[in-house]
């Protein structure tokens, strides 16, 4: 361990590639600080346009895959 232990790799995905943009070294303490900010900027920005959605689960893609609504690319 170290003072440093906290890291987040940042990269912006796409269908056709990912693009990595570069890496965020905290300390514990930063981390804590930055997931109450994150938090309450959430919380604000769903008090002003309403909740925002959990992603879908695998097994509701795989339906809406299966009912031909959503194409899903497969991981290789």
């Amino acid at each position: 361990m170290s003072l440093h232990d906290i890291i987040l790799n940042l990269q912006q995905q796409s269908p056709d590639e990912n693009i990595y943009l570069g890496k965020v070294t905290m300390s514990p303490q930063h981390a804590k600080q930055f997931a109450y900010l994150l938090l309450n900027y959430i919380k604000q920005y769903e008090e002003i346009f309403g909740e925002i959605p959990s992603p879908p689960s695998k097994e509701k893609i795989q339906e809406l895959s299966q009912l031909g609504i959503i194409g899903v690319k497969s991981e290789q």
